[in-house]
């Protein structure tokens, strides 16, 4: 019986999250957020910290919020994150997933 709880409850919990997070889906989404505030918190705007989400991460760092740029993968990949966050000193810091 509490498997079944079990079963249900990961079910509408996934369902939720998914329609919070929208295509892109909840996991990375998350992953990267927090990653973003670690490095934030932390002044590290400039380098990738492990371990990686994806199979690809770009990072940027800019004073433009509408204009930051951050490496692409080459090969065709899907966008799972995106995340932005301002910086102590007033900058913009994103981080981009693909799988």
């Amino acid at each position: 019986m509490k498997s079944v709880l079990f079963l249900v409850l990961a079910f509408v919990t996934g369902s939720l999250c998914a329609q919070e997070c929208g295509p892109q889906g909840c996991v990375d989404q998350v992953a990267a957020t927090k990653k973003i505030e670690y490095m934030v918190q932390n002044n590290i705007y400039n380098r990738h910290i492990g371990p990686m989400i994806g199979r690809f991460e770009g990072i940027g760092y800019s004073a433009n919020p509408t204009n930051i740029r951050t490496c692409v993968p080459r090969q065709r990949m899907t966008l799972t994150a995106d995340v932005v966050r301002r910086t102590r000193d007033g900058m913009y810091l994103r981080i981009r997933i693909w799988r």
